[in-house]
Formats: C-alpha cells, sequence, structure tokens
C-alpha cells in the first residue's frame, strides 16, 4: 500500500523529483475532461520512469467503460486502479475479474452535512472487493482535483471504523498535510492541486515540501 501519492503526474520531468522526494505513488488521470488528462503516449513513458523510481503507478478513471479500463491497464502498466466517478459496485466485480491481482481503490466524494451515520458506509465498502477507499471533497461540477478540503473529523471517524485503508484527499498542500494526517489518521494522503504551478505540470519544491512534512507525520502518529 502506498502512502503519499502525488496525483495529476502529466510531465516525464516530474517523476524522478516525485521519487527522489520519498513519495511512493503517482497518479495518471485519464478521464478526457480534466485538466490533468494524459495521453497514452505520454503515460506509457512516465510509467516506465515511475517503475525504475519504484513509484506504484494508479490510474484515475470516471466512469469508463470496463473494456477500455483494461486495455489502458494493460497498454500503460498500472498497479492501481481509481474509480474517481458513479461507477456501481459491480464495476469493480468486473474488473477484479478481467485485471487478476489487480488493486483498486475506490474515491468516496464526501459532500458537506453527508451521511451523519457513518455505519452503512463502513459495512457496505468494508463487504466490497476494493482494496482502499479514497475520501475526496464534493464538488459538483468537478471529480477530483478541485482543492476542496474534506471535512477531516467525519474523515478521521470513517477512517477509524473502516478495516480497508482509507486514503485521505482533498485539498492538502504542504502547508496542512502533517495536520491532516495527525486529524485524521490515514493509511495514505493524495494531492494533486496542492503541489503545482498549473494543472498537470508539479513544482519540485512543493511536492518535496509535502512529502517531506506528510513523512514526518506519518513517523509522528506511527
Amino acid at each position: 500500500m502506498f502512502r503519499i501519492k502525488i496525483c495529476g503526474v502529466t510531465q516525464s520531468r516530474d517523476v524522478e523529483p516525485i521519487g527522489r522526494a520519498g513519495a511512493d505513488a503517482i497518479g495518471l488521470n485519464f478521464v478526457p475532461a480534466s485538466r490533468r488528462f494524459i495521453a497514452i503516449d505520454a503515460a506509457r513513458a512516465i510509467s516506465a520512469i515511475a517503475s525504475e523510481q519504484k513509484l506504484a503507478r494508479v490510474g484515475v478513471f470516471v466512469n469508463e467503460t470496463l473494456e477500455r479500463i483494461a486495455e489502458i491497464h494493460r497498454e500503460v502498466g498500472l498497479d492501481w486502479i481509481q474509480l474517481h466517478g458513479d461507477e456501481p459496485d459491480e464495476a469493480v466485480n468486473g474488473l477484479k475479474r478481467m485485471l487478476p491481482g489487480v488493486k483498486i481503490c475506490r474515491a468516496l466524494r464526501w459532500e458537506s452535512g453527508f451521511a451523519d451515520d457513518i455505519g452503512p458506509i463502513v459495512a457496505h465498502w468494508d463487504a466490497s472487493a476494493i482494496d482502499a477507499l479514497l475520501v475526496d471533497a464534493f464538488a459538483p461540477d468537478a471529480y477530483g482535483g478541485t482543492g476542496k478540503v474534506v471535512d477531516w473529523s467525519k474523515a478521521r471517524e470513517l477512517a477509524a471504523s473502516l478495516k480497508k485503508p482509507l486514503v485521505l484527499a482533498g485539498g492538502l498542500t504542504p502547508d496542512n498535510v502533517a495536520a491532516a494526517i495527525e486529524a485524521v489518521s490515514p493509511a495514505a494522503v493524495d494531492t494533486a492541486s496542492g503541489v503545482e504551478l498549473e494543472p498537470g505540470v508539479k513544482s519540485h519544491s512543493q511536492v518535496e515540501a509535502f512529502a517531506a512534512a506528510a513523512r514526518a507525520a506519518f513517523a509522528n502518529t506511527g
């Protein structure tokens, strides 16, 4: 399981600095409407560098067909598939059948005031075939990468109750990631806009600061 994921990578030159900074996963966004969308050829080149850097490669999809996800998985070489849309549970089961051994991270877009009782959410996802649950902030016009922050108190409750690893996303930056880890105790953290010069182009100094802060916070929280 990865701990520090830098998502929305589109530039080959960003990959080695991400690895040197101490992150252990990158996200490749295959959502055509996204500002961080990456074409297959570019993704394949980045994936090869990431493999050399021992970085987990996470493919991000929104409401894509299972056949297309499987095709990209084979062409690019992915370690994880992240479903960040409105995919039904059967999509997870279908991918597990089509791609034995693949790990699946399911995104839960957490709306303000959503689900005062998290019991049913915990029961549902613990019973599912996912390997990790990612919590991101809800936005009506976007599937992630908005910079909005999740309700950390609710995320902590979910992380403490869930048997599956919880990945915390949503507005994480070098300035707040340590506080987020201390508040939520997630298994991993994920950022995109929090370490960018512009969408898809990473600031190497911000990546380094984010990874250092996250590593220190994880060390302190165990």
